[in-house]
């Protein structure tokens, strides 16, 4: 491709292929942002579509454990809901510790 400038000087067609440069960097660093944006968002979706799956199967995975524990007559107690967890977070210790 060639291009014909009306340039009197070489330092006038520099000036003016610098302008036109300059002009089109910013279209150019638009456009590779967007691509930029583009590939991020698909990489996004792929992520998320890995992680759904991810969790179906353990949703499978604790099904079954129940499933198994139901069939197996196993009792599991577990808190009651209306019991209040200790104020405190440390262990308990025994009344005489001598």
């Amino acid at each position: 491709m060639y291009v014909y400038v009306k340039a009197l000087s070489v330092e006038e067609f520099a000036v003016r292929l610098a302008k036109h440069f300059t002009s089109l960097y910013q279209q150019v660093q638009l456009v590779i942002q967007e691509d930029q944006m583009r590939a991020h968002g698909e990489q996004m979706r792929a992520q998320l579509k890995a992680q759904g799956e991810e969790m179906r199967t353990y949703a499978e995975m604790v099904r079954d454990l129940v499933q198994a524990i139901q069939m197996s007559g196993l009792q599991i107690s577990l808190p009651a809901p209306h019991l209040v967890s200790p104020s405190t977070s440390e262990p308990p210790r025994p009344a005489d510790t001598q």
